[in-house]
């Protein structure tokens, strides 16, 4: 983030899991969410009718959010993709 020059305005320590409720509220005020899993990127929409699949994407086994997670406007990164970051914060 500080090679980009992009301030962080909020960080959540990883003892705080975030719920399905977390993913509900984060992916209700997105446009559009990125879900990283390792080289396959999925793209969906937010939005008050964000979809189960939606979800369930943005969580991980254990049920908890996966990480990391950014918010860049109205766009919602899940997991790591170098490839999405670079897009994202272009």
């Amino acid at each position: 983030m500080a090679a980009r020059d992009i301030e962080v305005l909020d960080k959540t320590p990883a003892s705080r899991k975030l719920s399905r409720e977390d993913a509900v509220r984060v992916a209700t005020d997105a446009k559009a969410i990125h879900v990283a899993r390792g080289k396959k990127v999925a793209v969906h929409d937010g939005g008050k009718g964000v979809s189960d699949e939606t979800l369930d994407a943005m969580l991980g086994s254990t049920g908890n959010l996966r990480s990391p997670l950014v918010v860049v406007g109205d766009t919602v990164v899940v997991g790591f993709n170098e490839s999405v970051f670079e897009e994202v914060f272009a």
